[in-house]
């Protein structure tokens, strides 16, 4: 995982590997071996093979729904953890940010969206992981999506860590940076295995599950 991989990119990517999978290609799922068990791969396979036949076009389709879609106060981050590497994608609406969703039309609007971009490029900011996993930021981007009426911030990071033993959670300070977020909800995908989270202004810190 040396790069990023924007959310999109990354399902559409998994719905490949599994619809070839479905056509006895068993060693396409070899890059995923000893991150996700295969027990949960075939049973998580399901839903994605109902999208095997999407085109390029109903895809796009399908994220532009995503983002019409988006809820206000929630905030969404994927992330992805892999030898000493871990890759976090964050998607939060607008509103949420800057507190519209429309385009920018105003200086203050627009000053407010560079700051924001600006501020989620920050994953020191935004995220506190445990000092002893020895964690340091490769990269990290963040940038304004508009569809019509709607807009949504997305970000992503990559981290290089050097204890991935001490890994074992991670804490947002979004809640304090940005009040009008109300929940995160939180995907992972590890070693140790896979899970999700909701996260509230109250627990804003994500377990990942212990290695056995």
């Amino acid at each position: 995982m040396q790069d990023i991989v924007p959310l999109f990119i990354l399902r559409t990517r998994l719905r490949v590997m599994f619809c070839r999978y479905r056509n006895s290609a068993k060693s396409q799922l070899e890059p995923l071996a000893g991150i996700v068990p295969m027990r949960q791969l075939l049973t998580s396979s399901i839903t994605f093979i109902a999208a095997c036949t999407l085109s390029a076009g109903q895809l796009h389709a399908e994220g532009t729904r995503e983002l019409h879609s988006h809820e206000h106060g929630h905030v969404k981050l994927e992330i992805a953890i892999e030898k000493n590497k871990m890759n976090i994608s964050l998607e939060a609406p607008g509103e949420s940010v800057v507190g519209f969703e429309h385009a920018a039309k105003t200086d203050k609007q627009k000053a407010a969206v560079a700051a924001a971009e600006k501020q989620l490029a920050d994953p020191i900011a935004l995220f506190v992981l445990p000092p002893k996993a020895g964690c340091t930021v490769n990269s990290a981007k963040s940038e304004l999506h508009q569809e019509g009426k709607h807009n949504e911030f997305e970000a992503s990071y990559a981290f290089t860590c050097t204890n991935m033993a001490e890994l074992k959670n991670m804490k947002t300070n979004l809640f304090e940076l940005y009040p009008a977020i109300e929940e995160i909800d939180v995907n992972y995908i590890a070693p140790s295995g896979q899970g999700a989270a909701e996260l509230e202004p109250d627990a804003p810190t994500v377990t990942f599950v212990p290695t056995s």
